[in-house]
Order: C-alpha cells, then structure tokens, then sequence
C-alpha cells in the first residue's frame, strides 16, 4: 500500500445534505400520516386518493435514504461554494424585514408593511440611506399595489395609506382602469387577432417587460409571469398569452445582454454564451456580440415559430391515439428527462419534482372530494396557489440567497465598445451557426423531454468544431460561439410551446405555470385545443412572429437603455423585488397563511440554490403531477386495478422504457467511461 493510500483521510460527513436527507425523511413521515387520515371507500381502494400519494412517499423515503448516503460520503457542495462565507448579518436583516411584512400587512395595511421590508432589506444589502430607501420604497409599493389593485382587480385589501389616496383618486379623476380592460376586441384567426391594436400594445408591453427582465439578475419570465397571473381574470385569453408569449421570447433576448457584458447567465440557457460573449466584450467587440446574438435570435426565432405553425398540427394527429395509460407514460418520461436527465444530479433533480407532487396534491381531491395534506386548515383546502410557490422559489429564495452571497465580490460591467454593427466578415461568419442553431434548438426543445441547455452547448460544441478561427475560441471570443447558442436557445424556446400546446405537457418552469394560465380560463391544452381554441392559439402564434420583430428593434437600438438597467443599486433592486412579491401573494386571498407558505417556500428556495437543487421541477411536479395521477387513475379504474395495464400496451411500454433508459442509462454510460479512461492497475514486481 503507498504512503498517500496510508494517508489518505476518510470524506468528511457534509451535515448540511445530511440535515436535508433527514428533512425530507420528516417529510415523508408527514405524507404518510396525513395520507393514513384520508377516508378509503372500498368502491375505488385500488385507484383511490392514497395510491399515488404511497408512490410519492416510497419515492421520497428513497431519495432521502440516496441524500443521507451521499453526505456520508462527503456531499454534493461545490467549490466555490465552500470559499464564499455566508453573510447572516444580511439574511438576518431579509429575515426580518420577512416577518415584519407578515406581522404588520393586515394591521398596518400593504403599503406600510412594504416600506418597512424594503428598508430592513436594502439595509442588510448594506445600503445606509434609510430615508431614501423609505421613499423609494413608498414609490414602489404604492406602483403594485395600484397596478394590482385597480388595474388588474386584485383585492388586495387597504390601509389608511390606501384609503386617502384612494379617496383622492376618484374624487379628482376618477378610474376606468377595469373598463379599460373591457375594451379588448373579439378576435378572429391569426394576424387578424394579433395585428388589432390592442394586442400589438400586449404584444409591446411583453416584449418590453421580458427584455428587461432578461436583463436584470434575480428574475426570470417564470417569475414574472406567475406574478401576472391575476391579469387572467381581466382580460381575454388572446391578450394574455400574447402578453406571457412577449415576456418569454424578450427574456430570451434580455439574457444574452447579462451573460456578454456581466458574465452573469440569468438562466442556464445563457451559460454557453457567456463563454465567448464576455471574452468578445472584453476584447473589444462587445458591439458585434449584441448584433449577433439579437439577429441570431430573430433568424432562429422566426424558423421555430414556422416550426409550431407546421410541427402542431403533426403532433396533434400522433396525441389523438393517446389514451390515459399513454398519457401517464407520457409524463413519466417528461418528468424523468426534465429532473434527471437535464440536471446536474438525477437524485436532485427528482427530490425537488417529488417536492412538486406533495404541493400539487394540497387540498380536496378532485374525484373523491377528500382532503389531503391539510394538516386541518380550512386555507389550504383549495391547495397552494402557483403564484405563493413560483414567486417564493424564485423572488424570495433568491433574494435570501443573494444576501447570503454578499462577501462574493461584485460583478464587473464590461464597457460597451464598438460599433453595433457587424461587418462582412462577422456576417460572413454568422449566418451559418445561426441555420445550425435554429436546427438543433427546435427539434430538442419540442420534445416532451426537451429543454435549452442541450442545444446550447451541442451548438457550442459543433460551432468549436467548425470553426476555422479555433485559435479565438476561450481566447479572445469566437463569434459562432455566440451565434449558434443564441440561435439554439431561441429556436428551443419555440419549440417547447409544441408539447404545452399539443401534449399540455411543460418542460420549463414558465411553460409549467402558462399552462396554470390555461387552467384558470378553463381551458386544458391537448390535441383538441387548435380547433375548440383556434383564435387563441393562432393569434399567439402569430403574435410570435411580430414579438421577434419587435424584439429586434428594442435590443439593437436600445441596448444601451438595457445597460443601464444593470446599474441598479443590489439592495434597492432586491427589496423592490420582494414588495411585488408580497403583492401578488397577498392578493390572492389576503390570508396572513398564503405570506407563511410564501416566506417557507422562500427559505427552501433559498437551501436549493445554496446546494444546486434545481427549482424548476417543483413547479412542474406541482402542476403536472395532479394531471398524471388523474391520467394514472383513469387508466387503472379502466383496467379494474390491474397494473399490466401500463406495459400491456405497445406505446406505454415504449415510452416506460425510454424513461428508464433516461434514468439509468447516463449512470452506466459514466461507468463505462470510468471504466474505460482508467489507467491500468499496477502490478506487483513491475518497475
């Protein structure tokens, strides 16, 4: 045995994976004791409202054993993980400011409650401006709460602060903020829907809205749009997801800014961006990477929006011999790619989806009317509403994990130098990994499984490959490193909206919480809904053939605009934040019990980005899964409990057996190159 094999210390036990194996054990236990309380009637024991919550609780019980073992054996925690100190002075301060939104939002009224956290939040940001943090916070707080509380109807409820501005509102102008809203038009097909003026102002707005917070770090269009969701009882169908169809592809396009003049991916998506698009930046040609990574945007766009125009009603005609075991094997596969496949852990990946499942089963079920996970509280009867989870994984975990970040260091803006046009040369070079982009992008993105991050680096890779410049690539900056990502990207984003569309199947978190959009109109998304709902989902596709155009326009003249928005003050940004967060959870029911949920959901949010637990899959396991326990219900009660029933038929079994492949098979490939990169076991006597 060598000396270093002599000394070779054991893995030191990781106590924070460990605390949250032991946690979601405790969960476990909880799952099965609220699912012993449910009532079992004999006439469905088999298909009943316990069978898929045992599943989730085996499932749980498992991955928590896998999480305790693996902190045996040293955890998961990344590096630079280990070298950043966390800041609880400044998670202290968001802390507080939490629970003093919570204690004084009914007392003191919204507006109030809001200045208050704002303060204590930019406080623990470091900022030591009180007053002025006070003002801007009235300003801000007093924006969401006339934004959502006249503009959009929400009852927000209103303190003495809400009451006299109230009171001199309609006493001096009046408001028509919910008739305005009634002035949206019916709508015919396509063009005709999105071309009316009404909707190209949606269409603007979204564009606008997502561009920005494509910019901005912190927030994402899955955040944005779930905070939104009220609008959908104001307006028409075609308006709102024009709206949410803009914020998606501008937050496409506002990401790339982050990643070449930040280094900052907002989203996964971007990583591969920042690559080369920072070094480009830094070299000089920060101009060029912009142009490129818009142009290619709108190339790739506008081919995966021809893409859905062509590709849906295909997959239509495929889903119409789907039945409900069809259907669940559908979604085993999604939900195995999208956590296990996609992420960088399939057993974290699969913890936060089973997270999913328990939140998505809160509440009376559907086809018993019994109560589940309850724990007795007549709030939680009609379940957890998206928008507490969404804005408290997102808004709330994030901010906590960016007080948290504070000792990291700042990011540095590169100056934007450069003209914004390319030159022959560079659009010689772009054309090419732009078609290849859009190529791969849309075909990944439109499967069930699909996703951006495997486009964007198959694009990276191939473009490396390609490239007769590979001298410039991880030096300078390649400008196909920028081109075809960016064009995949965009292209994958298109074609994610095909299984929503046609399979009512999300494989992100903001397709996950459109198709909540579609639920709360009464609409469900399947192979009938292009011809029971033409004008809607003709009128958004359409609509994404001018929000590419009009995207265009906002980031190449623009972009300077969109720079300065990077510029924002950390502890003014967060706090601003979480006010819109509280606003759009508060408003939903105006129960202290919804900001709780909220500010739980937020300090789990938190723990997941601290070890690499990916959110997205929450999101999806929470309003997917209830559709894939009615599908597996369905199927079984049809089959009179018998389980073959899911292997019994061709298409179930293909698509159960994909799924396997999707979950083992990355484990065995990994072995084999293991195996195979090894270098030879040293023999005894050998020199």
């Amino acid at each position: 045995m060598s000396t270093s094999d002599q000394q070779a210390s054991p893995p030191r036990l990781a106590v924070p994976e460990l605390l949250i194996g032991i946690g979601l054990l405790a969960c476990a236990g909880a799952v099965a004791w609220q699912t012993l309380a449910i009532p079992v009637s004999p006439l469905y024991s088999k298909v009943g409202p316990t069978v898929f919550p045992y599943i989730t609780m085996a499932g749980m019980i498992l991955l928590s054993l896998l999480l305790i073992l693996a902190a045996v054996r040293g955890g998961w925690q990344p590096e630079e993980e280990k070298e950043t100190p966390t800041d609880r002075k400044a998670m202290g301060f968001v802390v507080a400011g939490l629970v003093a939104n919570l204690l004084l939002i009914q007392p003191l009224g919204f507006t109030a409650a809001s200045v208050i956290m704002f303060v204590l939040v930019c406080f623990g940001f470091g900022s030591r401006h009180p007053l002025r943090d006070a003002l801007l916070g009235l300003v801000l707080a007093l924006a969401a709460y006339f934004g959502f509380a006249r503009a959009l109807g929400v009852n927000i409820g209103a303190g003495f602060i809400e009451n006299q501005l109230n009171a001199l509102i309609n006493a001096v102008i009046g408001w028509r903020g919910a008739e305005a809203m009634d002035t949206l038009g019916y709508l015919a097909h396509g063009f005709a829907v999105a071309f009316t003026p009404t909707n190209l102002l949606w269409c603007l707005l979204g564009t606008t809205l997502g561009t920005a917070i494509g910019v901005l770090p912190g927030l994402g269009p899955a955040l944005t749009i779930a905070l939104l969701l009220p609008i959908t009882y104001q307006v028409a169908p075609e308006a709102s997801f024009i709206l949410f169809a803009g914020i998606y592809y501008g937050a496409m396009y506002g990401g790339s800014t982050t990643s070449i003049l930040l280094n900052t991916p907002g989203e996964s998506a971007t990583i591969v961006t920042a690559l080369e698009g920072n070094r480009m930046a830094r070299s000089g040609r920060g101009g060029a990477a912009l142009a490129t990574s818009a142009i290619g945007s709108f190339v790739a766009g506008t081919i995966g929006t021809l893409g859905v125009a062509f590709l849906a009603p295909i997959v239509v005609k495929f889903a119409l011999a789907f039945g409900p075991a069809e259907y669940f094997s559908l979604m085993v596969l999604a939900f195995i790619t999208v956590s296990a496949v996609l992420g960088s852990s399939s057993v974290r990946g699969l913890t936060s989806l089973f997270v999913g499942f328990v939140i998505g089963m809160i509440g009376v079920d559907l086809q018993t009317g019994q109560p589940r996970f309850t724990f007795g509280m007549g709030e939680l009867l009609d379940g957890v509403d998206v928008i507490v989870v969404a804005v408290g994984l997102f808004a709330v975990g994030e901010t906590l994990y960016m007080a948290s970040r504070r000792y990291a260091g700042k990011d540095e803006i590169v100056p934007l130098k450069g003209s914004l046009y390319m030159t022959a040369a560079e659009w010689a070079r772009s054309w090419k990994p732009w078609l290849r982009g859009a190529a791969i992008g849309f075909p990944i993105g439109a499967m069930p499984a699909g996703g951006a991050e495997i486009p964007t680096f198959l694009s990276y890779a191939i473009e490396k490959k390609l490239s007769k410049h590979k001298e410039e690539f991880g030096t300078v900056g390649a400008i196909e490193g920028v081109a075809g990502p960016e064009a995949a990207n965009n292209a994958s984003a298109a074609g994610v909206l095909v299984p929503m569309l046609t399979l009512g199947l999300p494989t992100s978190a903001t397709a996950a919480i459109m198709l909540s959009a579609f639920q709360s109109y009464g609409i469900n998304p399947g192979p009938l809904l292009l011809t029971t709902q033409a004008n809607l989902v003709w009128g958004l596709i359409a609509s994404l053939f001018i929000a590419n155009v009009i995207l265009v326009i906002l980031n190449l003249p623009l972009i300077g605009l969109w720079v300065r928005l990077l510029k924002i003050p950390a502890p003014q940004l967060y706090a601003g934040i979480l006010v819109f967060a509280t606003v759009g959870t508060y408003g939903i029911s105006q129960s202290p019990i919804d900001l709780v949920i909220l500010y739980l959901l937020g300090a789990a949010g938190f723990l997941m980005r601290r070890f690499d637990f990916p959110t997205a899959p929450v999101i999806i396991g929470m309003i997917l899964g209830p559709l894939a326990e009615t599908q597996f219900r369905r199927a079984m009660t049809i089959a009179n409990g018998d389980w073959t029933v899911f292997y019994r038929h061709p298409l179930s079994l293909t698509l159960l057996t994909l799924a396997f492949i999707g979950l083992v098979g990355p484990h065995i490939w990994a072995w084999i190159e293991h195996r195979r990169t090894r270098g030879p076991e040293h023999v005894p006597g050998d020199a």
